[in-house]
């Protein structure tokens, strides 16, 4: 299990990870708990490593703020050179079957799957291209506009432009291109907090996404493979679905499977497996896809996931148990799928 790293939602990956792995372990299989950016001593031998319970010292909660921007610092410098801490990369190779939930650029960008794809590792989830094309927003909404997915109207600007150089109807969502779990995304209503939501975002990254803001129902589903999972509808009291509210228990309220009828139900889970396929997901590989409703019923695609969150707070699990699977049986079948389709 491949997972933490130095990155704004390490927090997340490890509760993830975790979760996971234990989740793995009740299904059967012996898994290594493995950190990206920790090294990984192994006197007593890599095989060691891989254990048929949980080990213990692993934190299944995520901190109400994610790591701050110093702290990600001090990670990288402890080995300024590889994003793989000394011995990880061992551990993958006597794997046969790594699991990387490793987040923001690292594992979603397709930089850890291009080194497993190198190194002839096993690996679930989607291939490099299907992961930097679902982490770089920009790129996923063109291309699920392109193939007939409706999407909030956008305006993206590089690190010259201004909340001026915004030619969009307000009310906006502004988001960083590239990441995750709402980190550096804010709302705004007129220009000056149009002009303060940039330079938030641009703490994560130069270029900052400005959306057209669609009040109204917000969606959340799992696809495995070509199969839709169930439908979670989200609600909050906070100002958005943001990183307080997705990972802290209570925080929103998320309904699964959601009150919809059949023909809601079923356009959103066609929607959801499109986009998984318009952005080589894969047909062996987890997503989980994000979806506002507007007050006439229009769906419009916000985001995908191509290494869902498996926290016990997060939506992938729900969306799974929804439509008949516990966390074990879940991973189980994802796992196999990707074994399958990658080792025979």
């Amino acid at each position: 299990m491949l997972m933490g790293g130095a990155n704004t939602e390490r927090d997340v990956s490890l509760a993830s990870g975790t979760e996971v792995a234990s989740a793995l372990r009740k299904a059967g299989h012996d898994v290594a708990n493995v950190d990206l950016a920790t090294a990984v001593d192994a006197d007593d031998g890599v095989d060691a490593l891989f254990v048929s319970t949980d080990p213990p010292g692993w934190d299944m909660d995520v901190d109400r703020e994610p790591p701050t921007n110093e702290e990600i610092r001090r990670l990288r410098d402890r080995y300024p050179h590889t994003v793989f801490a000394p011995g990880v990369i061992d551990v993958c190779q006597h794997a046969d079957l790594v699991y990387p939930l490793v987040y923001s650029d690292e594992g979603e960008g397709g930089y850890i799957q291009a080194v497993m794809e190198l190194c002839d590792i096993p690996y679930v989830g989607p291939a490099p291209l299907g992961c930097a094309i679902s982490f770089d927003k920009l790129t996923a909404k063109r291309l699920c506009r392109d193939g007939g997915l409706p999407t909030p109207e956008w305006v993206v600007l590089d690190h010259a432009g201004t909340a001026a150089d915004v030619d969009l109807e307000g009310p906006w969502v502004v988001k960083p291109v590239r990441g995750g779990s709402t980190i550096g995304v804010a709302l705004a209503s007129d220009r000056d907090e149009l002009a303060a939501a940039i330079e938030s975002s641009r703490e994560y990254g130069a270029d900052a996404l400005v959306e057209r803001r669609i009040d109204g129902r917000e969606f959340s589903l799992g696809v495995i493979g070509d199969e839709a999972l169930a439908v979670v509808e989200i609600s909050t009291d906070r100002e958005l679905f943001d990183y307080v509210a997705k990972y802290q228990e209570d925080a929103a309220e998320e309904v699964c499977p959601a009150p919809q009828d059949d023909n809601e139900r079923d356009e959103l889970q066609r929607l959801a497996v499109a986009a998984h396929r318009i952005l080589a997901q894969g047909p062996n590989s987890p997503s989980r896809m994000d979806f506002l409703q507007d007050d006439d019923g229009q769906f419009y695609f916000l985001e995908c996931n191509g290494l869902p969150g498996m926290t016990s707070t997060s939506l992938f699990p729900k969306s799974a148990k929804g439509a008949g699977m516990d966390l074990p049986e879940a991973c189980d079948r994802i796992v196999r799928l990707a074994h399958d389709a990658r080792v025979g």
